[in-house]
């Protein structure tokens, strides 16, 4: 086997790790494009839900829940697309830091919106609560991290 046969060997595997790194991360961002196109129509039906209860009946949320009504499968629908959003998080299945700069926001508006609802579904399923509390931690991590950097901003520099 000749030196060039050798170098020839090294590119083509290169190449493959290159090529499998590539496809993997596309495929972590048609999970990614597939939750945000979720989490357009998620938003609507939270927003929805939000506007027929009224900002004071909002601690009502969880027995409109226990009552399986119309308001039961809007926040289902809801809870379901933040589990799934939970799990892929956790599981590695989206590209983390690319997820949670775009869906923190968000994340942590739906986590207050939800809190008396997500209390309840954490004491009659605390494995479902797991991936979600994973997601909103890093949430607010990111926020935070965001926070800082606008503070350290000076007002001269701002202007």
């Amino acid at each position: 086997m000749t030196p060039d046969m050798g170098w020839i060997l090294a590119a083509l595997g290169l190449t493959l790790v290159v090529a499998v790194v590539l496809l993997r991360d596309e495929q972590k961002s048609m999970v990614e494009r597939a939750l945000y196109k979720d989490l357009r129509e998620v938003q609507e039906i939270s927003q929805g839900l939000w506007d027929s209860l009224g900002p004071e009946h909002y601690g009502d949320l969880v027995l409109l829940y226990l009552r399986r009504g119309d308001e039961f499968a809007r926040a289902s629908f809801v809870l379901d697309f933040w589990e799934r959003a939970g799990r892929a998080y956790q599981k590695r299945q989206v590209n983390r830091r690319r997820f949670i700069a775009r869906i923190a926001p968000k994340c942590d508006g739906y986590w207050r919106d939800y809190a008396d609802l997500i209390a309840f579904v954490a004491q009659e399923n605390p494995n479902r609560i797991a991936a979600w509390r994973r997601l909103h931690f890093a949430a607010v991590r990111q926020l935070d991290r965001n926070f800082k950097r606008i503070e350290k901003i000076g007002s001269r520099r701002a202007a």
